[in-house]
């Protein structure tokens, strides 16, 4: 570039000298009249020469012009003449290009060793062209961003104070990381659900299972997966991330495929399916696929769930409603070994969820019975603030309220001992628990829960029982008391079976739930063995006139989503009592051809309530879980802070719009 600027200066130089000269010569003869000049030479004739002489200039500066944009187009300065021949060497064997801006962020030079992205940069503003760059705008120097351009992968960087971007290819090692990436190890677990059911002793048993076992077979083939059979009820599968990622394109249709199987057993055949990946260890990643599994079928089984190390575990499937277990051996081991952890420790603390209801409740009361059995202090942890309002009014018709609990300061510098047990119930979201913080304090704890676990979870619990086909908490709790080897040592009053006895008619919405079952009445027969008073039950869920009217106003607003689907309700006002929105909810199922509602409200403490019911048709659970809360297939519930009603309910019709057609049960 320097030459041809030295160029153009020894032209305009030579070009001034060949006019002055030629002036000069003209003036000096027409002056003296040199060889009669003046006879022949008119004095008009310098104004022709001198009108001459401005085009001839006017012509070089343009051909000047021409020939300096030229150079800035065709960026004739090199590489080389920037930063010498061996560095230039060096910085093409890497495959780094440089760009310079100027301070408008206009371009300047690009080095020749990015000659696909040269001409579309070249004197425009970078960031039209490669708007990925505004990212570099307040970040610090060594930000490292990756962006394409037809087709070529760069990793880019910004020196600020020479407005020098630094471009580097890596196209290659892209290619590479994607080939690792897709040829990646991923492990996975096919289980059987419910299968010592389906088996049973019968043919048609028989013919479901290897019509199950087929399904699977030729599910693996078609997408090349390893299937091998490691139990009656269990597959391994090894396969690469690759195939992996076309059974999540699949969205795992072989959970509709064996769904679909026509037999004539009470419930369907379902599968619970888990893989894990992204982790060299296999046997880290076996870890992981075995808690997949659990996860799977802690929420009900018919599902998939896929679990990247260190993010989001993803779900699949969850089509159909909890199958009811009815196998006694097992809650009676269960309960045996609560009661053991419970005489071995030094006292126990029983918690519920946040705004305890009568559910969480009178499982409390009945841990607490427990304990007492077997000489132990049992301690309910909150206060009576932390109780629904009818708790509250139950609860001191009948207790010293203040007598029952104990808050956060007392559990910490009281009850808080090496050997103390922490038993948490009608909840396994540690975020929801009245007091999160205690968890980790305590060595010991265990979680009875019958909702579907979502993927917060109590993590370190010596024993986790959690069911998601019983309707209740106060269900399980009458289980494991009725069938525990040390029941008849037990002592349950009367007032504390009628407590339990609310907790399932709060749950089921009086029996008219999707989660009641066999197992249901038959805790209801337990409680009423014990003395439960089935109308002091049904008093204490009682609702005033206010309250009354409160649910009307709520239902009224209703409005359809999807006809003949979804229904969902907006309460304008704040109210006192978030159970208001559950009764709102329960109240429009009631009403002829609604398959799921949401209710939308604000509550007592300002955070804004959803409320959810469904028949079976939708999922609410897999809906509410979207928004950060979960539940039951059939009851469902979430809660948001720092958010108003209508922005709630802008974040329910996108959640609808984007997961509905997942939630529907086929």
């Amino acid at each position: 570039m320097d030459k041809k600027f030295k160029y153009l200066r020894y032209s305009a130089t030579i070009l001034c000298l060949i006019e002055f000269i030629t002036i000069m010569i003209l003036l000096l003869f027409y002056g003296f009249n040199a060889f009669s000049f003046q006879s022949y030479f008119k004095s008009e004739y310098f104004g022709y020469i001198a009108l001459a002489i401005i085009l001839l200039d006017i012509i070089f500066i343009f051909l000047c012009l021409y020939l300096l944009n030229s150079i800035k187009q065709t960026n004739i300065l090199k590489s080389v003449d920037v930063i010498g021949s061996d560095l230039n060497i060096a910085y093409e064997f890497g495959k780094v290009g440089f760009v310079i801006t100027d301070n408008d962020s206009n371009v300047i030079w690009v080095s020749e060793s990015l000659s696909k992205i040269r001409p579309a940069l070249l004197n425009k503003n970078i960031f039209d062209v490669l708007p990925t760059l505004n990212r570099f705008i307040n970040q610090e120097e060594n930000t490292e961003l990756e962006f394409t351009f037809n087709g070529v992968y760069y990793s880019a960087r910004y020196l600020p104070r020479s407005k020098t971007y630094i471009f580097k290819d890596i196209t290659d090692f892209v290619s590479l990381r994607k080939t690792k990436e897709a040829e990646a190890l991923c492990l996975g677990i096919i289980l059987i659900d419910n299968y010592s059911d389906i088996v049973g002793t019968g043919d048609t048993y028989s013919n479901a299972i290897s019509l199950i076992r087929g399904k699977i077979n030729d599910y693996c083939a078609k997408f090349h997966l390893l299937l091998r059979s490691y139990r009656n009820d269990a597959y391994l599968i090894i396969c690469t991330h690759e195939n992996l990622t076309k059974l999540i394109d699949d969205r795992f249709s072989l959970l509709d495929q064996v769904r679909s199987i026509q037999t004539e057993l009470s419930s369907k055949p379902t599968l619970s399916i888990s893989f894990a990946y992204e982790f060299n260890d296999p046997n880290k990643l076996m870890e992981m696929a075995d808690q997949g599994i659990a996860l799977a079928t802690s929420r009900g089984g018919d599902q998939a769930v896929v679990h990247h190390y260190n993010s989001e575990i993803k779900y699949f499937g969850g089509k159909t409603q909890s199958i009811e277990s009815r196998n006694k051996v097992k809650v009676k081991g269960t309960a045996d070994s609560i009661i053991n952890f419970i005489t071995s420790s030094s006292n126990v603390i029983v918690m519920g969820h946040k705004n305890m209801d009568m559910d969480a409740f009178g499982s409390c009361l009945a841990v607490k019975a427990i304990c007492e059995s077997f000489s132990k202090k049992c301690t309910i942890a909150g206060t009576k603030d932390d109780c629904e309002e009818k708790v509250r009014i139950a609860a001191n018709s009948t207790y010293i309220i203040k007598e029952l609990f104990a808050n956060y300061k007392t559990l910490i510098e009281e009850e808080i001992q090496e050997k103390t047990l922490l038993i948490i119930v009608d909840v396994s979201n540690p975020d929801l628990t009245i007091y999160p913080d205690i968890i980790d304090k305590c060595n010991k704890v265990i979680v009875i829960d019958h909702h579907r676990r979502s993927e917060k979870f109590i993590e370190g619990a010596i024993l986790s029982y959690n069911d998601p086909s019983a309707s209740s908490a106060s269900e399980l709790l009458a289980e494991l008391i009725k069938y525990s080897t040390y029941s008849r040592d037990i002592k349950i009053d009367k007032q504390e079976a009628t407590f339990l006895y609310s907790g399932i008619l709060l749950d089921t919405n009086h029996f008219k739930s999707l989660s009641v079952g066999i197992r249901t009445f038959e805790a209801c027969a337990i409680l009423k063995e014990y003395g439960a008073d089935n109308i002091k039950a049904e008093n204490y869920l009682k609702d005033d006139y206010e309250m009354f009217t409160e649910i009307n106003e709520i239902v009224y607003t209703r409005k359809v989503y999807k006809a003949d689907t979804v229904w969902y309700c907006k309460a304008e006002k704040p109210v006192m009592n978030d159970s208001t929105l559950s009764k709102a909810a329960n109240q429009c199922m009631d009403l002829s051809g609604v398959k799921s509602v949401f209710v939308i409200g604000k509550i007592y403490n300002g955070d804004v309530k959803i409320s959810a019911r469904s028949d079976g048709t939708v999922n609410v659970q897999k809906i509410c879980e979207k928004m950060g809360g979960g539940g039951h297939f059939g009851m469902a519930s979430c809660r948001f802070k720092d958010k108003t009603v209508d922005e709630v309910e802008n974040i329910l019709i996108s959640t609808l719009n984007d997961n509905l057609n997942e939630a529907l049960s086929k």
